[in-house]
């Protein structure tokens, strides 16, 4: 259950960079920095949650939420995820994550993940002290145990950008059919890159509605490992309006078909 989870939860944060194997994408770009991303400057995201059911196997087995806040320039995006009550006497399993960053251009300045499952728990903050350098602190508890305390650093020779941040980035890119995208991505444990294609326009109903949506395929490979096998299991539909909703992400990863699709929007109510 909680791999089932973890691979949902991955997919509506941009979360398919963080599967139980995490696995990434192709080679760095040192000629690409954070400003010369294909940003589209009429795009403002509306701040607010989505709530997307998620399902394995056409069961739904859990929940999630993606949600932006932002004051001045800087903003918030929260994703949180958990199992399905009915299935809590098998695995409870519950994930937060949250990223402050700064746009445009996109600069994260700090991540946190907190994921609990049974009796354990994990803390992942990650501190981008340069767009091009970061570290990570990994705490790990468990009752009756020591607490376990370990620190990772990354370094990019482009930029680099945590998975909740290329959430806030897709949505934001200037996207067109053909179009390729590469990111250097920080998981808090190991480092990755990721490419995400965008291959055609496709009508999807989501809630009764057709709407039309970019198809964004991301092509995923383990950094530093030349002979790893590259991975595309996961297809990304983005709402093809002002909008530029994450409408559904879908594949067929090891363990059978999952989806995370969005059920409805709530505005911020605060006024920010």
């Amino acid at each position: 259950m909680k791999a089932i989870i973890l691979n949902a939860l991955i997919v509506v944060a941009a979360i398919f960079l963080i599967t139980p194997q995490e696995i990434i994408a192709l080679q760095p770009q040192p000629e690409t920095d954070s400003q010369q991303r294909n940003l589209d400057p009429e795009f403002q995201p509306e701040p607010g949650a989505y709530a997307y059911d998620v399902l394995w196997r056409g069961v739904r087995v859990g929940k999630a939420s993606v949600s932006t806040t932002v004051e001045d320039d800087l903003y918030t995006v929260a994703v949180t995820a958990e199992t399905h009550t009915k299935f809590n006497f098998l695995y409870k399993f519950r994930y937060q994550g949250e990223v402050s960053l700064k746009a445009p251009p996109v600069r994260p300045i700090e991540a946190k993940m907190t994921e609990s499952g049974g009796k354990k728990e994990k803390t992942t903050t990650i501190t981008f002290s340069e767009e091009d350098k970061a570290t990570a602190v990994r705490v790990k508890k468990e009752p009756g145990k020591e607490k376990e305390v370990s620190t990772v650093s990354a370094e990019s020779q482009s930029f680099l950008l945590d998975p909740f941040s290329v959430v806030f980035l897709v949505r934001h890119l200037d996207w067109h059919v053909g179009m390729a995208e590469i990111f250097d991505v920080f998981t808090g444990r190991k480092q990755y890159l990721l490419m995400l294609y965008c291959a055609e326009v496709r009508i999807k109903t989501i809630n009764d509605e057709q709407r039309e949506a970019w198809v964004i395929t991301p092509t995923t490979k383990e950094m530093g490992k030349p002979d790893a096998e590259e991975k595309s299991d996961f297809t990304l539909y983005l709402s093809k309006d002002e909008k530029k909703e994450i409408l559904k992400i879908e594949g067929v990863p090891r363990i059978g078909r999952v989806e995370a699709i969005m059920r409805y929007f709530e505005p911020d109510s605060s006024g920010n």
